[in-house]
């Protein structure tokens, strides 16, 4: 159980960010503190994980409580939100290497994923880095009952599932058993679970080892026609991270790394040609290199860039990432959850 603290003189603002969180799944915590003293007594009563708050209250002394967090709580993740992006403000919280600035108004929807990358869960409301397959079986071991929204990229579909039993299916080419086949064949899907009773009609009966059986062929099948143009192998992950464009930060997800590039996925639109500058944290280390990329194709979600390698250093942070995606499982808007009639 991870608690995360809420903090904001804005009431409407507060319970807005803490429904959001509450609404992941129940291996979040959330606290909500209206005055800095409230939110320093809980800091001293509960070990809190992740504190979100605001500049736009001036209760608070605006970067005045940034300040005092980062300096009395140094292992404390803050990240701070503000409607508009002020460059002489985000200086002052770059300055704290705890604490990470949101653009409210930009960057609002992967304030989860950012949250879910900087603690390094995974949780009953949004699962990442485990199998579709194996979540399936889980749920059928357990007799659940949840409608699954699955991500892959610029793919997402839904999967309803009663009482251990996979019944329906949409995707975006289509319903029932064919869509089933579709979704779990996705490479690096991200996975949000809904636990709440539906009445989906059932679409199709069939044991989830044929299907992901069938699912698999069709999925070889797919791969033989396509033809090999990479330099380099790409390994899946989920990292929320930020990249810097037009003299911005902006905050992104990165997917499919290589050693020649990656997919980003981000609320902004960037441009075929356009030069980034991307954030890359070491999974094994404290060290984060900033590396050049140039975005050579974009789509409904994001983007994907090439690495411009200047030193040994990034090429090391680099290979880290990759050595971790070998290694282990190191990875981790809205679509109608209407179920079928």
């Amino acid at each position: 159980m991870k608690n995360i603290l809420v903090i904001s003189g804005d009431q409407p603002w507060r319970r807005a960010i803490a429904a959001i969180l509450e609404s992941q799944g129940a291996f979040l915590n959330v606290h909500t503190a209206a005055t800095a003293r409230r939110a320093f007594h809980l800091l001293e009563t509960i070990p809190v994980d992740l504190a979100i708050t605001t500049l736009r209250s001036p209760r608070f002394g605006r970067l005045r409580l940034v300040g005092k967090l980062a300096e009395k709580y140094p292992s404390l993740k803050i990240i701070v939100m503000a409607r508009n992006r002020d460059s002489l403000k985000e200086q002052v919280i770059n300055r704290y290497q705890s604490a990470i600035f949101i653009d409210q108004a930009g960057d609002l929807g992967l304030l989860v994923r950012r949250l879910y990358s900087e603690l390094r869960i995974d949780h009953g409301g949004h699962v990442r880095g485990l199998a579709l397959a194996s979540l399936l079986q889980m749920m059928e071991a357990e007799n659940r009952t949840a409608t699954l929204r699955v991500s892959s990229k610029n793919h997402s579909g839904l999967l309803w599932i009663k009482n251990g039993d996979l019944i329906a299916a949409r995707s975006p080419s289509g319903e029932g058993k064919d869509a089933a086949l579709e979704i779990v064949s996705w490479d690096n899907s991200a996975v949000d679970i809904d636990y709440a009773p539906h009445d989906a009609a059932p679409q199709f009966s069939m044991p989830l080892m044929m299907l992901f059986m069938e699912s698999g062929q069709k999925y070889d099948e797919i791969l033989h026609d396509i033809p090999y143009e990479r330099r380099h192998d790409r390994f899946g992950m989920d990292l929320a991270t930020e990249y810097r464009v037009r003299n911005k930060t902006r905050q992104c997800v990165l997917h499919d790394i290589s050693l020649s590039g990656v997919y980003l996925e981000t609320d902004q639109t960037l441009a075929v040609g356009e030069s980034i500058v991307l954030a890359l944290p070491s999974p094994v280390s404290d060290d984060t290199c900033v590396i050049e990329a140039e975005i050579i194709h974009k789509d409904a979600t994001g983007a994907g860039a090439r690495f411009t390698i200047a030193d040994s250093e990034q090429q090391r942070i680099l290979q880290e990432i990759i050595d971790s995606r070998m290694d282990s499982s190191w990875q981790g808007e809205r679509e109608s959850s209407t179920p079928p009639a």
